[in-house]
C-alpha cells in the first residue's frame, strides 16, 4: 500500500509539473531559480551588459525622432541644435517643465541615461535643473529626480547633483555629490533593479535607495528660472536576462 501511493503520488506530481509547465515554462523554472543572481553588485556600473539591455527610448537628436517636444513660449524655448542636441533655455521668473510619456517600466526592472551640460546658471542662491520621472500631471509628485543644482558658496556657485524626492510638493533630499565636470557633458544613468535603485554619474557609483511605485507617467526635465541646458543620448532601457 505504502509502495502504490508512493507511486501515485509521483505520477500526479508529473502531471502537475506537466501541465504547468505547457502552460508556463517560466514557473517550474522559478521554483527552483532565484530571479537574481545574489552574488551580482549591481554598484558596479559593468554589471549590466549589452545583453541585459532591450531598449523602450533612444533619442541622440540626430535623426530628430520627436521624443522631447518643440516648444516655444513666449521667451521660453525647447528645440532640438543643429549640433544634435536638445537645448531648453527659459529666462523667465518661474519654473518649466518638458516632460514625455511613459508606459509602465515602473513595473520592471529599467535603466535611464543621458548626459547634460549647465550652459547658464540662474541668478539666485539655488537655481535647478532638475530631472523627473513618475511624475504625475500637475508635476507636484514625482518619485525621483536628479537635481543639477548650484550652491551658493561666497560668491561662487558649486555645480553639483542633488537626489531624492518630491511628494505634493514637499522634497526629500538624500543625497549631495558634486560634480567635477562641471563645463562639460555628465552622464546620469538611474536603475532600478529588483526594489532597489542604483545612480551612477559617470559611470560611477554614487548611491542606492528603495524603489516605490511611480506617481503618474510623466518623465522630463525642469528649467529654473534664467537657466538653460543641452541634452544628449537620451536612452530608457529595460534590464533584461539577469537569471
Amino acid at each position: 500500500m505504502k509502495t502504490t501511493n508512493i507511486i501515485l503520488t509521483t505520477i500526479i506530481s508529473f502531471l502537475f509539473i506537466g501541465c504547468v509547465k505547457e502552460e508556463n515554462p517560466k514557473i517550474i523554472e522559478n521554483l527552483f531559480f532565484q530571479p537574481y543572481d545574489i552574488n551580482k553588485d549591481y554598484t558596479l556600473y559593468n554589471t549590466i551588459k549589452t545583453k541585459n539591455r532591450e531598449n523602450y527610448i533612444y533619442e541622440n537628436f540626430e535623426l530628430n525622432t520627436g521624443v522631447f517636444p518643440t516648444i516655444t513660449s513666449g521667451s521660453f524655448h525647447a528645440y532640438r541644435t543643429v549640433d544634435d542636441v536638445y537645448f531648453l533655455y527659459n529666462p523667465l521668473s518661474e519654473n518649466r517643465f518638458v516632460s514625455v510619456t511613459i508606459s509602465n517600466i515602473d513595473t520592471s526592472d529599467f535603466e535611464i541615461s543621458y548626459d547634460l551640460l549647465r550652459t547658464q546658471y540662474g541668478n539666485g542662491h539655488i537655481k535647478n535643473a532638475v530631472f523627473f520621472w513618475g511624475s504625475n500631471d500637475t508635476y507636484t509628485s514625482f518619485n525621483y529626480y536628479l537635481e543639477n543644482n548650484s550652491e551658493d558658496a561666497p560668491g561662487t556657485y558649486i555645480p553639483g547633483i542633488q537626489i531624492g524626492k518630491v511628494i505634493n510638493s514637499n522634497y526629500d533630499y538624500w543625497e549631495w555629490h558634486t560634480l567635477e565636470n562641471s563645463h562639460s557633458y555628465n552622464k546620469f544613468t538611474i536603475r532600478k533593479i529588483n526594489n532597489k535603485y542604483y545612480f551612477f554619474i559617470n559611470n560611477t557609483f554614487i548611491i542606492q535607495h528603495n524603489f516605490n511605485n511611480f506617481n503618474g507617467n510623466k518623465i522630463g526635465f525642469v528649467v529654473d528660472a534664467n537657466s538653460s541646458i543641452k541634452i544628449d543620448n537620451f536612452k530608457i532601457d529595460y534590464i533584461i536576462n539577469l537569471e
